[in-house]
């Protein structure tokens, strides 16, 4: 049996044409991806250094909402070492105030804490600039405690 022979759809000089196109798109194309994944990969790092400080915030509020008395809040509360706070490194400053105004039974403590945030440790080395990441927490003091002025129940 003869069968025809098939002829190639695209003479040889065109396909080597399009293999050269291909490798140009590929050279474009791979910083874009990469900077691309660059920029996925330092966003999550930045929402994950930002969740972190909320979780800081609300660890120093509800230890401080424990205390005896509003001095002994705020003694606690400086005492919080940031246990699930960002890796070293990522907040340049971290700042923890208090706020014990409402210190009594029923009322409530709010923590607020700030960290500046590097963005060249967040994204890649040599990015400028910083943000300021902030969080604040309340929470409530127990209504059925006793509080008194000098911490004694």
């Amino acid at each position: 049996m003869n069968r025809p022979r098939r002829q190639p759809t695209a003479p040889a000089a065109d396909r080597a044409g399009e293999a050269a196109s291909m490798t140009v798109e590929t050279v474009i194309l791979t910083p874009v991806v990469f900077v691309f994944v660059l920029l996925i990969v330092g966003g999550a790092r930045y929402e994950l250094a930002r969740q972190q400080i909320v979780g800081d915030a609300r660890n120093v509020a509800e230890t401080a909402a424990v205390a005896a008395d509003a001095p002994a809040a705020q003694a606690a509360a400086g005492a919080v070492t940031p246990g699930s706070g960002p890796p070293p490194g990522i907040c340049v400053t971290r700042t923890v105030t208090v706020n014990v105004a409402d210190f009594a039974p029923g009322g409530s403590v709010t923590a607020t804490v700030s960290c500046r945030v590097d963005l060249s440790t967040v994204f890649l080395p040599g990015v400028p600039g910083t943000s300021d990441l902030v969080a604040s927490e309340t929470a409530p003091v127990d209504r059925y405690r006793t509080v008194t002025a000098g911490g004694a129940p």
